[in-house]
């Protein structure tokens, strides 16, 4: 006749008993209150850790997307330099480009560096020769006007506000362009003097753009520079993103093989590499409130291992198999981290989705200016939510909780049941 196991003796692993013991424990009572008021304090840690992550990361998000929004808007997909030998093709092959199936748009540029003054104010600029239709269609400058009205006929100019500063002119005010001469021999001429009338004033939120650009009619800068018909280079935007690598392969089979070629991402890798790295710096950064939860989450779960000793060797006399204790503590603590990266989730989208009321709720309610458009060149808080980002986040968060509980479930897993009730 065969034997019996004893009753609750089980002889291999038992995820419902680990389960039920991750439950048990982690409902501690009477003295071992203290322990549930730190796993309450590991729970909302790791919560708050994860709602800065995704508060923060949606607005880094966010501006990265504004900001690349205006650099294609201000400089298209490609831009295209003819070398000299090329030069005398110029109507033919912008021609040619703009027939080519995967192109939107192109612009002509006649670019020429000049220095501007007015009533002894002056700087360097860049001034732009465009034609009007062309620069109607540049979003990022017409919606960042700050005149009622802007016109480039005749010799008028729309300028960068903080160009139109430091000259200290207004629309309709008149200053002069010293564009630079050299004759055949090398020789620098006596500088050719152009008066131009502010003809709008625009705010693109670059830098570079606001304090230095200029555009003028093509025309007007090409007859400055008896340069009839030249251009200093072509701006391309693609039917979509996707397409800019057919674009570009389009450009050398069927336009012509030895022209410069370069895409908005080369020609501002600085930047984009400048964002990716404090995109880097702030997720590690705020991942140590993560960290830190996590090691509440030992502190908390150390102590229940030494109050539940007794326990736990009581239940490996009857037979628990230390896989089973080491699951219930992984699962509690893996379970604290599973609700506070949920909670945290949760309260993170929450912020990111109504921050920008949130944000002029604060400077109305404490009369103080949280981000100055000046300074950040941003009229609202941008918040852009990743489905990717948010993986990224719930992952990092989980996988530190579980390796948080990996130390104090193995130290009850090898509790020795001989030494601990020898002690009772």
């Amino acid at each position: 006749m065969t034997a019996k196991p004893a009753q609750g003796r089980t002889s291999g692993f038992a995820p419902r008993l680990a389960l039920a013991l991750a439950w048990r424990f982690g409902r501690a009572k009477g003295v071992e209150g203290f322990i549930s008021v730190v796993n309450w304090f590991s729970l909302l840690g790791v919560m708050i850790g994860v709602a800065s992550l995704v508060v923060v990361m949606a607005v880094m998000d966010g501006f990265q997307a504004q900001i690349v929004g205006k650099i294609l808007d201000l400089n298209g997909h490609l831009s295209v330099y003819l070398p000299e030998h090329r030069k005398a093709q110029t109507v033919k092959i912008e021609q040619d480009m703009r027939g080519l199936p995967s192109l939107k748009s192109l612009v002509a540029y006649y670019d020429v560096e000049a220095l501007v003054t007015n009533k002894r104010r002056s700087g360097g600029a860049l001034l732009r020769g465009v034609s009007a239709q062309d620069l109607a269609n540049k979003r990022a400058v017409i919606d960042g006007m700050q005149t009622p009205t802007w016109s480039l006929d005749g010799n008028k100019a729309v300028i960068g506000y903080r160009l139109a500063q430091r000259l200290g002119v207004e629309q309709g005010d008149s200053f002069l362009v010293l564009l630079g001469q050299v004759n055949a021999e090398g020789l620098q001429l006596q500088p050719k003097r152009l008066k131009v009338e502010v003809g709008g004033i625009f705010k693109a939120g670059f830098y570079r753009y606001d304090t230095g650009v200029a555009y003028l009619p093509i025309e007007l800068l090409r007859t400055a520079q008896e340069a009839t018909g030249a251009v200093s280079s072509f701006e391309l935007t693609a039917i979509d993103r996707p397409h800019i690598l057919t674009l570009q392969y389009e450009i050398y089979s069927q336009v012509a093989n030895d022209i410069l070629i370069q895409d908005w991402a080369e020609a501002n890798k600085d930047f984009l590499s400048l964002v990716e790295t404090q995109k880097r710096l702030l997720f590690f950064i705020l991942l140590i409130i993560v960290i830190v939860a996590a090691f509440n989450i030992v502190a908390g779960q150390v102590m229940l291992v030494q109050e539940k000793a007794r326990n736990i060797a009581i239940l490996r006399t009857m037979g628990t198999n230390w896989p089973t204790i080491l699951a219930a503590f992984l699962l509690l603590g893996g379970g604290i981290g599973a609700l506070g990266t949920a909670a945290g989730l949760g309260l993170g989208l929450l912020i990111a989705r109504n921050l920008e009321a949130l944000r002029r709720l604060i400077e109305q309610a404490f009369g103080i200016t949280l981000f100055p458009q000046e300074v950040y060149f941003l009229a609202e808080l941008p918040a852009q939510i990743s489905g990717a980002m948010l993986l990224v986040i719930a992952l990092a968060s989980l996988s530190l909780c579980l390796l948080a509980s990996l130390y104090p479930a193995w130290q009850a897993a090898r509790t020795a049941p001989a030494e601990v009730l020898r002690r009772v």
